[in-house]
Order: C-alpha cells, then sequence, then structure tokens
C-alpha cells in the first residue's frame, strides 16, 4: 500500500470520527433539553370543587371553579408567571390562578388546597387557571419563559 493510500485511508477515519462524534453531542444535547421534556403539558378542563385557603386571613372555603388544571414542573432558577390566555380573537392578560398548597387545619393536621397566587414557584405544580365564560375552541397559555401551552376547551 502506497502512502498516497494511507492517507486517504487516514482522512476516510478521521471523518468518520468526526461524524460519530457530532451525532453523540447532539443526541446528548437534543435528549436533555428542558424544551422537549415540557412539551408534554396533561391539562384538563372542567368545574372543580376545591379547597382555597387565604393564607393571610387564614380562613378556608370549598369553591367551584370552572378552568384549566395543568402542570408545570418549573425547572428554571427563578418563578414563574402567566403572561396570558389566548386566541386568535382575544387575550386575557396576567390571569390570576390557583396554585396547589399544603393547608393547616385548625385541628393541626394538613390536607391538599389551593391558593390564589400570580407566580410558579421552582419545582413542579398543580395550577387551576379560572376560565369562565371562554368559548369553546383552541387556547395557548403563555408563560413568562417564553413556554406555550395548547389547550383545546370542549
Amino acid at each position: 500500500m502506497n502512502l498516497k493510500n494511507k492517507k486517504i485511508i487516514f482522512l476516510v477515519l478521521v471523518i468518520i470520527a468526526a461524524l460519530i462524534t457530532s451525532f453523540l453531542i447532539t443526541n446528548r444535547n437534543i435528549g436533555s433539553s428542558s424544551f422537549i421534556s415540557q412539551n408534554n403539558y396533561n391539562y384538563t378542563y372542567g368545574t372543580f370543587n376545591i379547597i382555597v385557603y387565604n393564607a393571610s386571613s387564614g380562613t378556608i372555603k370549598r369553591v367551584n371553579i370552572t378552568g384549566i388544571l395543568f402542570h408545570v414542573n418549573n425547572i428554571n432558577d427563578r418563578s414563574l408567571t402567566i403572561i396570558s390566555v389566548s386566541n386568535s380573537t382575544f387575550t386575557i392578560n396576567n390571569p390570576p390562578f390557583y396554585i396547589q398548597t399544603p393547608v393547616p387545619l385548625p385541628n393541626g393536621s394538613i390536607i391538599s388546597g389551593y391558593t390564589r397566587s400570580y407566580e410558579i414557584y421552582i419545582g413542579y405544580e398543580t395550577i387551576i387557571l379560572p376560565t369562565n365564560g371562554l368559548s369553546p375552541g383552541y387556547y395557548i397559555i403563555t408563560l413568562s419563559d417564553g413556554t406555550t401551552i395548547p389547550v383545546y376547551i370542549k
């Protein structure tokens, strides 16, 4: 085998190694992307009978709320807000929502309830977004980090 053939084989091997390395790096980065992991939102639209806790007054009451219940895993380094709920004809800006939280009862036990909020804290959160008066159709919930959650209301 002459020197020219050895150079060609060496260059082919270097190119193959570079392609394999770039493929592995690209797949690893895509697989751990927060964008991909955030695309799977489970949501339910309906009327929910929930316990609402007012931390400032300590009051607890059971209410029916019609809205969208969904889960967010906030992996950012700061809290999120819901910027808007919109469709092609209108937008609701900075809507208040209810976030699931432990609620202390007078007897000292703890139950799961909801408090009114404007922030989604770091970690996994269950949220109810009141949507009284929304017509059936497609809506987009936009979060402060740019994430959009598509929702269909029947």
